[in-house]
């Protein structure tokens, strides 16, 4: 994701797709639930590997675990992206992955792709980082002891979620649909949009529900890192928000380890 002096700028999108031969890990046996699987990881700049977009294969933590797992990854994350849709309102209206018009939204990146050649045997969606930042106020004033599953609209992140999910199960049964909360409960962003302690803990919790109503698995990301106010922007995200920033292996290799405990314990249709 980027703040404002560089949502414009990040908008080369990480769409690359790498097998597993491609891959430097010796751990690409048949027994991974994804081996010779095609991978679709939709979400933000973080698990495209910012700053890195040119080598995938190393800072996205995403490429990382699949192709150790002997998968095929397709990255379709795209920087500075939401997953709520709100047109005419900034950082809601031109990057939404809601807003079927979007080349890169969840119509043309996923639907469209179903009963084709390329269609993916997985599905991750790792959002929440943009829209946590850019509508504090929704995830503030949210209930999460009354959430409407009815709700459709994208301009809310739950709204927009169900809209996704449903859509996908209704042109494909039994797909197989994973979730990503944000790696961390705090946020230490001075020079983006949020600086508080739990700010994004209930964005966090909605992920989890959200998987709890849908039967889907949800990686809980921030419940295994240990990142926090006293240690995201000294050791884990020097740049405010993204782990690879600064070149900072560590933080990239923590987040691929438990992507790929998580891929691994998977069950696929």
């Amino acid at each position: 994701m980027c703040h404002k002096l560089l949502s414009f700028i990040c908008l080369s999108l990480a769409f690359i797709s790498c097998r597993a031969d491609e891959g430097t890990s010796t751990d690409q046996t048949p027994q991974s639930p994804v081996y010779n699987k095609v991978v679709a990881w939709y979400g933000t700049s973080i698990p495209a590997g910012f700053p890195h977009y040119d080598q995938p294969g190393k800072w996205s933590y995403a490429n990382k675990a699949v192709v150790k797992l002997g998968g095929i990854i397709q990255n379709r994350c795209v920087s500075g992206s939401t997953l709520m849709f709100k047109p005419g309102v900034e950082h809601f209206d031109n990057l939404a992955f809601s807003n079927e018009n979007f080349e890169k939204g969840y119509k043309k990146q996923l639907l469209d792709l179903l009963g084709t050649d390329r269609e993916p045997d997985l599905f991750v969606f790792d959002f929440g980082a943009n829209d946590g930042q850019f509508d504090k106020e929704y995830f503030l004033n949210l209930d999460l002891t009354h959430l409407d599953w009815t709700d459709q609209r994208t301009s809310t992140f739950l709204g927009a979620y169900n809209r996704i999910i449903t859509s996908l199960l209704a042109k494909k049964p039994g797909a197989n649909i994973v979730l990503f909360t944000h790696y961390a409960d705090d946020a230490d962003e001075p020079n983006f949009f949020l600086n508080a302690r739990n700010g994004y803990r209930k964005m966090n919790d909605l992920i989890v529900a959200i998987g709890q109503h849908y039967g889907i698995p949800v990686c809980d990301v921030r419940s295994q890192t240990g990142w926090t106010l006293t240690n995201l922007r000294t050791t884990w995200c020097k740049d405010g928000i993204h782990p690879a920033a600064e070149d900072n292996m560590a933080a990239v290799e923590v987040l691929t380890a438990i992507a790929y405990r998580f891929i691994s314990g998977l069950s696929l249709h």
